[in-house]
């Protein structure tokens, strides 16, 4: 039995590991891509989970880079407020709860959002990794979710 040769992102290089480096590279990039989620002109939907959406939001915060008015960092809650907003979510109870499960996540099966955002972005090559859970919408679409 002949196999096909298939060369995807995702079986290129499977023992291929990301560095402390490439984490901190990431960890900047996603948060960049958060800005633009938050302020994005067009509706959004979140197709990931809540849990994940909430290790989004905590790495956010605990940079502390975005401020309000003032000059203060905003808070965990102003966060998660905003970018449930900004994705047509209600926004969970226990954001905090959600997050530290988040961030607990061990094992292949389900990996920190981090994680696997450093590993599409800096060792599969794909360019904007947090669009491949978000969901462009038109305003009908958006009052029905």
């Amino acid at each position: 039995m002949e196999m096909k040769n298939t060369t995807s992102c995702f079986l290129a290089a499977p023992t291929q590991r990301v560095t402390r480096e490439q984490i901190s590279e990431s960890r900047l990039r996603l948060e960049q891509e958060f800005l633009q989620l938050i302020h994005a002109e067009t509706p959004l939907l979140w197709k990931g989970s809540v849990t994940d959406l909430m290790e989004l939001v905590y790495l956010v915060y605990v940079n502390g880079n975005f401020r309000d008015a003032d000059g203060y960092p905003l808070s965990m809650a102003e966060l998660t407020r905003r970018a449930c907003t900004a994705l047509c979510m209600p926004v969970p109870d226990n954001p905090y709860a959600l997050a530290a499960r988040a961030m607990n996540r061990k094992g292949l099966k389900r990996q920190p959002l981090l994680d696997r955002y450093a590993w599409l972005y800096c060792v599969a090559g794909v360019e904007h990794p947090l669009e491949r859970i978000i969901k462009h919408v038109g305003t009908a679409e958006r009052r029905e979710a």
